[in-house]
């Protein structure tokens, strides 16, 4: 009798993760050209012949539809119609993208029924939730006294206790497993689970995971308990226990109140992110129900591809200590890669010792949190406060490096619209960061050129004062002439520091020369144009038409330039000791005597 191969078979759990792990815009932008609308994204229809778009496509629903031909369905469905893929193909092709591993397929016999059926997650799911149900009884029971007095020290209400399930692990090694028992699971599902943990030493019974903790059910997308994070009462570590991972359960894929946050998050616009779960409960009571945590981990790309299907711009609450800036640090440059245009992430810095729970005690927590997120920084500006905190950027080398590693950073960036926006950033904040260090270096050299006023000699030319021809101009401009005429044909030099104090330090007369040296100083770096008064233009063809004997053999510009200033103040200085000629007196009449 001929066999053929049986098609996979996948538990509607793992397919539920898959779709949830890409955005289904994702998989059909590779095949469509999509615009984003809104929340929506819209094309025409590949289905049928349109020339009006009535494809929508809608990342929170994780499905398409088409309101002229009624085209609907998901990821899967898409490749299948689209692409002509069979399920197993497109299932493949799907998890490739998301870098999941397919699960295995179980082996048949002749008969066609499976030879070892794994554990079947409906029971995995049936256990952990009377297992809730038994946590919250114990701790409405007397021997919860304790921690219902540390939940009402901490402020959390009986509507946020009962809609988080929080719950009660005695301090029992086998009170769990033996209520369990009773409804029928056994140790080896308990222990595959994370409840129990598996003793080392034969004939040994396994006990409860969890002990002498305040209990917080884990949910998944569904609503459907997966774990349990415990926090421990008094004394003793770990201060937080998660469950470890398993079949349900994947820290890298899983965010805390996932389940009910998303509405509030699209509803608002926005989606914050904090460390731990009773973060997020206070953040809830306090009526910010977009609120996620990851569990036991840093935010991983699969938290960010989550976070950007409920809301285009995610803020990741940090504390203000050193962790918290490490962790903004983290979480950057892994995000980098994974941006793309119309996406944003920000980070709201918290004030030093306070996390959003002791925040939100405070009198106007709510209103000093809501503070703290209107002032989060765009990723821009939090990758390029760590680079700049991140070593001395005072000397031309130091510059040079900063600017070395920005570029590096830009060259991450995979989307081309970003990366160009990106760069511009950088070098806009370079640029300001040099002229910062050019300001503060002249006003140190006009100091100590004139310490009595410690003032810089050189101000910009006076708006109403009447111009003065430089072709007439006193006989220090015309000293100044071949200077200028030297720096209009190398104006990078006036980037050199010495170049620049020297041209600041010349005191020009008229009003053209004058123009031309702010020009010099500041708006040439500023990419501004000289300007086009009729005085200016014809100082500046005169400049240009100015020749040099042998310039070719003289030295190198920046060496030339700087013997041009030598000069000049040799010049000056062989002026200031010729006697001044003497005025003759007058009398009152205005006549010579």
């Amino acid at each position: 009798m001929t066999t053929f191969p049986r098609a996979p078979t996948y538990q509607r759990e793992f397919l539920d993760r898959l779709r949830d792990s890409v955005p289904v815009s994702q998989v059909l932008a590779r095949f469509i050209p999509l615009k984003r609308n809104g929340r929506l994204w819209k094309a025409c229809c590949p289905f049928h012949k349109e020339k009006t778009p009535s494809f929508q496509v809608q990342d929170d629903r994780q499905s398409y539809h088409c309101f002229g031909c009624g085209a609907h369905g998901d990821h899967i469905k898409f490749l299948m119609e689209h692409q002509r893929m069979s399920f197993a193909d497109a299932v493949r092709d799907i998890a490739a993208m998301a870098g999941i591993p397919l699960p295995e397929q179980p082996s048949f016999s002749s008969t066609g029924q499976p030879q070892a059926a794994r554990p079947q997650h409906e029971r995995a799911y049936a256990m952990l939730e009377a297992a809730a149900a038994w946590f919250e009884s114990q701790l409405a029971s007397p021997a919860g006294l304790q921690a219902r007095a540390y939940l009402d020290k901490r402020g959390l209400s009986q509507t946020m206790q009962a809609r988080y399930r929080i719950g009660l692990a005695p301090d029992h090694r086998q009170a769990l497993g033996t209520h369990l028992k009773t409804l029928g699971f056994d140790d080896r599902l308990m222990i595959e689970h994370g409840l129990l943990i598996a003793p080392e030493a034969a004939g040994s019974q396994p006990y409860s995971r969890f002990r002498s903790r305040l209990m917080i059910p884990i949910k998944n997308r569904q609503g459907k308990v997966i774990a349990f994070g415990g926090r421990i009462l008094g004394e003793g570590q770990p201060k937080y226990l998660n469950s470890p991972e398993t079949p349900l359960f994947q820290k890298r894929l899983t965010l805390f109140n996932l389940d009910t946050a998303r509405k509030p998050a699209h509803d608002n616009n926005r989606v914050l992110v904090v460390e731990g779960y009773m973060d997020v409960i206070a953040l809830v009571q306090a009526g910010m129900e977009e609120a996620v945590a990851p569990l036991g981990t840093a935010v991983t790309e699969e938290h960010l591809g989550t976070l950007w299907q409920l809301s285009d711009r995610p803020i990741l609450c940090l504390d203000g200590d050193t962790a918290g800036q490490r962790a903004m640090l983290r979480v950057a440059d892994m995000a980098l890669p994974l941006m793309q245009s119309g996406k944003d992430l920000r980070f709201a810095i918290l004030p030093a010792g306070e996390d959003p729970d002791s925040l939100l005690k405070k009198p106007d927590g709510t209103a000093k949190m809501e503070a703290c997120l209107a002032q989060a920084v765009p990723l821009s500006q939090a990758l390029w406060q760590s680079r700049l905190n991140a070593a001395p950027h005072a000397t031309p080398e130091e510059l040079a490096s900063l600017g070395r590693n920005l570029r590096e950073l830009e060259k991450k960036v995979k989307d081309d619209f970003y990366r160009e926006s990106l760069g511009d950033f950088f070098r806009a904040k370079l640029y300001e960061l040099k002229q910062a260090a050019r300001q503060a270096a002249f006003t140190a050299s006009k100091a100590r050129a004139n310490p009595a006023s410690g003032r810089m000699r050189y101000q910009p030319a006076p708006k109403n004062q009447p111009a003065r021809s430089s072709l007439a101009a006193p006989s220090r401009d015309m000293r100044a002439i071949p200077i200028m005429a030297w720096l209009m044909r190398h104006p990078d030099l006036v980037e050199r520091a010495d170049v620049e104090e020297a041209l600041a330090a010349l005191e020009l007369q008229s009003l053209e020369m004058r123009h031309l040296q702010t020009y010099l100083l500041n708006d040439r770096l500023m990419g501004a144009l000289p300007p086009d008064a009729p005085a200016v233009a014809q100082l500046i063809a005169r400049l240009q038409a100015f020749t040099f004997p042998d310039e070719a053999s003289l030295h190198p510009p920046h060496v030339h330039a700087m013997q041009l200033f030598g000069q000049m103040a040799e010049h000056e200085k062989g002026l200031a000791g010729l006697p001044r000629p003497v005025s003759p007196s007058r009398n009152r009449a205005g006549k010579a005597v």
